[in-house]
């Protein structure tokens, strides 16, 4: 199964993924429509930074990695959460409704389930009011996490990440992809060394 990777060294973090993902997840499709929802549509993923010293800052979208064994499966009280025929982790369509108990959220090893109003709880009440805003009746709150956007060739974050930091490929092509990239490194690094004693030979 495709699983989403990261290469943090590609990273800007402008949380473009971020946006992608909530709009991804709306019941408008689209920027503008999202922009007016109520409550507005929650992103999946997040994009966070890691000082690693005083000149450095990385950042690193962190993304469901749908563990197997998956710890919040485990912890699901109403078993809610549940691994799909495509080995997606979600806790829609399962046994039993999400109670937003937070057991999930809290054994996560990662962070990457929150608490937020359900998707299938918004309902647009007449359209566009006079406010400007999309009201949402009979919202509920449930645990929201990544799903890997079943409707998408491609999840949302990736289409729209502008310098491919987000990858989703299978862990062996990314591994693959991982190991030529270093190889390419290691055979300059050997270069510019050889180029370098021939230099010093010579002086």
């Amino acid at each position: 199964m495709k699983r989403l990777f990261v290469r943090p060294e590609l990273c800007t973090g402008c949380k473009t993924c971020e946006l992608a993902c909530a709009v991804e997840h709306s019941q408008s499709k689209n920027l503008l429509g999202a922009m007016l929802e109520l409550p507005p549509p929650h992103s999946r993923l997040y994009v966070e930074a890691a000082i690693t010293s005083p000149f450095e800052i990385l950042k690193m979208p962190m993304t469901c990695r749908h563990c197997d064994p998956a710890p919040c499966i485990a912890a699901c009280i109403p078993q809610a959460m549940h691994r799909t025929p495509d080995d997606v982790v979600t806790n829609v369509g399962g046994k039993h409704e999400c109670i937003a108990c937070g057991m999930c959220v809290m054994m996560c090893p990662f962070g990457m389930i929150a608490r937020a109003p359900a998707v299938d709880g918004l309902k647009a009440t007449g359209g566009l009011k006079a406010t400007g805003s999309l009201k949402a009746t009979g919202s509920r709150v449930m645990a929201l996490k990544c799903d890997l956007c079943p409707d998408r060739d491609v999840p949302a974050c990736v289409a729209a990440c502008p310098t491919g930091a987000i990858v989703f490929a299978e862990g062996d092509q990314f591994a693959h992809q991982s190991r030529v990239r270093a190889s390419f490194v290691l055979s300059q690094a050997r270069a510019v060394r050889e180029a370098t004693m021939v230099q010093a030979q010579e002086e």
